[in-house]
């Protein structure tokens, strides 16, 4: 089952951004077929702590990326990125804490945060990145 699609609306055109974004709603998918099939508190720990490494490997990618080409934006973009590990830390305190709102909001917050982020965050940096040279 799928929460999130991949479509090419997601597409920021750089081969291996686009990859790892695929990676990350995989995760989101992942962690919503086994809320459906009422597994979700089970595996609970597992995504949070995949998707926190996965993520940081995601970001270190992309600053990588503004950093060799002194992307403008690279500040906002850094912000973004530690509010979302700050939250992924949070969440994950409230599952050891045994609060069982945290699976639901867990992937909410992952559906509504990967959507806004890709759309809205990543491309703007994508034409930017082209035009370096970056696909």
């Amino acid at each position: 089952m799928t929460l999130i699609k991949w479509a090419d609306q997601y597409k920021v055109n750089i081969g291996e951004i686009d990859e790892q974004h695929i990676k990350l709603i995989d995760l989101v998918n992942e962690l919503y077929t086994a809320l459906k099939n009422g597994g979700a508190r089970v595996i609970l720990a597992g995504i949070l702590a995949e998707m926190m490494d996965y993520a940081e490997y995601h970001f270190e990618t992309e600053e990588t990326l503004f950093g060799l080409h002194l992307y403008p934006e690279t500040v906002h973009h850094i912000q973004e990125h530690n509010m979302f590990k700050k939250t992924i830390i949070s969440l994950k305190e409230k599952h050891e804490n045994e609060d069982y709102s945290a699976s639901m909001e867990t992937m909410c917050f992952l559906r509504e945060w990967l959507k806004k982020h890709i759309l809205v965050e990543d491309k703007k940096y994508a034409p930017f990145l082209i035009e370096k040279g970056c696909y």
